[in-house]
């Protein structure tokens, strides 16, 4: 499928979703949070963001403009995200077909802008009086925290349009980190059209080239290059990447309650340069390493494409962390890195097996949560089969609509051809009866009684139930 079908399917989801929430619940045409809440739910399911909350509020004067539609504050990594949505359909009435359309820089630079004035005006303490019962007040709380708890904040542009020059539109111009969302990005993240790769180039944007030892090619075409990394370096590279620096990782951050985690925060702060002899370190990947031989069997790592750590993804949150809160000084510390070169053929079998195996030495469980696993394909035989007892007056009964992999609700949807056809799908399985992997996982544990989980998110949720 080409790249172009690939957007316009994308784009056909995302207004088929919206409408959907739209009705579902009750909100008419109110599409900027039916348009929010269908993107969070879609970045959420790739493992992107969690429990993100819509909340809408503007703020102008005769020289200003402020405006936010979204939060999300993960406590984990002391990062609090807020978004703005940029509707490129909006002309288009929810559940009608549109087209892709450009977004220009300037309407992308616009909407950064009014997130870094609603920051800035928050933090002035000039927003004041929101309604408590509005999801906007307890924005305002967050933000006025993070003067005093060092907290990170982020700012996301998220449209359902393209944006032709996305690096120059989210380039940094406060101590604020911008990320822009286009629909090719979310096209990619969100349907596995693409994975959002991390490329870094250790010698451009840090303190230079890592040096290493080669092993031999293997016939498979993995090579194994053992390096060091310095603390301050890869908490930066953590600092701007976070989550998708660790998401072929079966394990998350577990902040410093265990004796390991504890154990790397005092060293980092009273003997950082004894860091490389007390830690095991990191397991990373990349499908392309960008390095030179100098002598013998020593190189010199320069950059790395789809970068990964595999293993070791407590140490390198827990080195952010320190330097974060503690503000440690990381110039003595130094880690150990194993890079395994895997060819992008065999990114998607091999990684996770590395991943699995390197994590041994704790408890782990299998962590393969693909749509192709033959539990979900039994469960939607079943969803598609099961017909519930018709209510009356009506002849039968209605399904629940398994939706084993996203954009088989709008797929099967579509295939019915007719405007006959599609309600009659409708009827039969309504959109209030559609439910993913992530609800699956929620359901079942809270049927469980486990809110402890539940509570954590969709991802974490499900990851325990397949656990």
């Amino acid at each position: 499928m080409s790249a172009d079908r690939n957007k316009e399917r994308f784009l056909k989801q995302i207004i088929s979703d919206a409408y959907d929430f739209a009705h579902q619940e009750n909100q008419g045409e109110q599409r900027l949070p039916a348009i929010a809440k269908t993107i969070f739910d879609m970045l959420e399911e790739a493992g992107f963001f969690s429990e993100a909350q819509f909340a809408y509020h503007i703020d102008e004067g005769s020289n200003y403009a402020a405006e936010v539609h979204g939060y999300m504050c993960d406590f984990e990594d002391d990062v609090l995200s807020i978004f703005f949505f940029i509707d490129a359909t909006k002309n288009v009435p929810l559940g009608d077909l549109a087209s892709i359309t450009a977004v220009g820089k300037d309407e992308v630079e616009k909407a950064f802008k009014r997130l870094e004035t609603f920051v800035k005006r928050v933090l002035e303490k000039k927003i004041v009086g929101i309604e408590e019962s509005q999801p906007a007040a307890e924005l305002v709380e967050l933000l006025q925290e993070c003067a005093k708890t060092k907290q990170k904040i982020q700012l996301h542009v998220v449209t359902t349009g393209v944006v032709t020059d996305r690096t120059a539109a989210s380039q940094k111009k406060t101590d604020m980190d911008r990320d822009l969302w286009d629909l090719v990005r979310l096209s990619q993240v969100c349907t596995g059209g693409g994975n959002d790769s991390i490329a870094i180039n250790f010698t451009k944007d840090h303190d230079g080239p890592l040096p290493c030892i080669v092993s031999e090619k293997a016939s498979d075409g993995i090579q194994v290059l053992l390096t060091s990394i310095p603390a301050n370096v890869l908490a930066a590279i953590y600092d701007k990447y976070r989550s998708r620096l660790l998401e072929r990782n079966v394990r998350s951050f577990l902040q410093f309650n265990g004796k390991v985690n504890k154990g790397i925060r005092q060293t980092l702060i009273n003997e950082p340069q004894r860091f490389l002899a007390y830690n095991n370190g990191l397991s990373a990947t990349a499908s392309k390493v960008d390095f030179k031989m100098i002598d013998g069997k020593i190189g010199e790592i320069i950059s790395a494409e789809e970068f990964q750590i595999v293993n070791g993804g407590q140490t390198t949150a827990a080195i952010a962390s320190c330097l974060r809160k503690d503000e440690a000084d990381l110039s003595l510390a130094i880690v150990p890195m194993k890079l395994s070169i895997v060819p992008a053929e065999l990114i998607e079998i091999l990684v996770p097996q590395i991943s699995q195996y390197a994590n041994t030495q704790n408890k782990i469980q299998e962590a393969d949560f693909h749509a192709n696993n033959p539990w979900h394909v039994a469960l939607q035989l079943i969803s598609r089969a099961t017909w519930t007892t018709p209510m009356l007056g009506t002849a039968r009964g209605s399904r629940w609509f398994y939706e084993r992999s996203r954009g088989q609700y709008a797929d099967e949807g579509a295939t019915a051809g007719t405007a006959a056809g599609k309600r009659k799908f409708r009827t039969e399985n309504p959109p209030s009866q559609k439910f993913t992997k992530t609800d699956l996982a929620k359901f079942m544990l809270s049927w469980q009684q486990e809110p402890s989980i539940v509570s954590k998110g969709a991802q974490k949720s499900f990851m325990e139930f397949m656990s």
